[in-house]
């Protein structure tokens, strides 16, 4: 499991089955996920800075989705961001909060 920080973006590569943690302490109503490689999708949890994000697994329930090569915007409440993501496989994503 690894830990990342940044202020309002963050590069990541996964690692296959390991749940990642990334915090973005920064402002921005939206919360931006990039898929910028990888043959596997992405599931994530994502909660309030001060806040932990429940759990995520692959394919599991109550858990967001980012594609392999695709931008999704997700509405944000302004505050940072606290994420925890998990993929079967290799990808690389950008988190921003924009």
């Amino acid at each position: 499991m690894a830990t990342y920080t940044a202020s309002s973006a963050k590069s990541i590569t996964t690692v296959a089955a390991q749940v990642d943690t990334l915090t973005l302490s920064g402002a921005g109503k939206t919360l931006r996920v990039t898929g910028r490689s990888g043959s596997t999708y992405t599931y994530f949890t994502v909660d309030s800075l001060g806040n932990t994000p429940t759990t995520p697994t692959s394919e599991g329930d109550n858990c967001y989705v980012a594609g392999l090569t695709t931008v999704v915007d997700y509405p944000w409440n302004g505050s940072g961001a606290v994420i925890k993501l998990i993929n079967s496989g290799i990808a690389t994503l950008t988190f921003m909060l924009i």
